[in-house]
């Protein structure tokens, strides 16, 4: 099944590589077209302990960045006022997450801008488990990808995409429709689209 863009942020999520090319109705890493996303990364990971120990994200990014990264991010969290969520700090504690922030840069047809994604990542042992998928669904995150590999372990992932550039939002905008990656199955839980994918070895 084709989980197609609806909305400016689908574009966005899951996060793209450097860059992404405009084709024929679907977004793609092979190069189809002269017209192209390109990306530019920056990011922060922590872990649920961290989140026990630092309690803020302002206390996180001190304690696991330094130099310009560090400045960076202290310019971020202030500009766009960037922060764990009471909803997202409980979901992070009972799932043991690995959290991932992005604040991006990206351009497309010479329109530039930022956006900024919040990455919730579990992993269990065995079988989907259900309480994970809820849990995660409760910070109404945009997308879910769940991928399964054998019968060995799931990876759970939330995308959640907290703030586009009002310029950047319409031209992505003009991507509606487009293919955006492969499920398996795909459910829609209020406004969280939930893909199913598998990995065979």
């Amino acid at each position: 099944m084709d989980l197609r863009v609806e909305l400016p942020e689908d574009v966005i999520i899951p996060p793209l590589s450097e860059f992404t090319f405009v084709c024929d109705k679907e977004l793609s890493n092979s190069k189809c077209s002269e017209r192209f996303i390109f990306r530019d990364m920056d990011l922060v990971s922590f872990s649920y302990s961290d989140v026990i120990y630092n309690m803020s994200l302002l206390s996180i990014v001190r304690s696991k960045t330094f130099g310009r990264k560090r400045a960076r991010w202290l310019s971020y969290i202030k500009k766009y006022k960037i922060s764990i969520l009471p909803e997202e700090f409980s979901t992070i504690i009972r799932t043991n997450g690995l959290v991932t922030i992005y604040v991006d840069g990206y351009e497309l047809d010479e329109v530039n801008g930022e956006a900024i994604i919040k990455e919730i990542k579990l992993v269990n042992t065995g079988r989907i488990q259900e309480n994970s998928i809820e849990a995660l669904t409760s910070i109404k995150p945009r997308l879910i990808v769940i991928s399964s590999l054998s019968n060995y372990w799931t990876s759970i992932t939330a995308y959640k995409v907290t703030y586009i550039e009002q310029k950047l939002k319409g031209e992505l905008s003009s991507l509606s429709s487009f293919k955006r990656m492969d499920c398996e199955k795909i459910e829609l839980k209020q406004d969280t689209r939930i893909c199913y994918t598998s990995t065979k070895i």
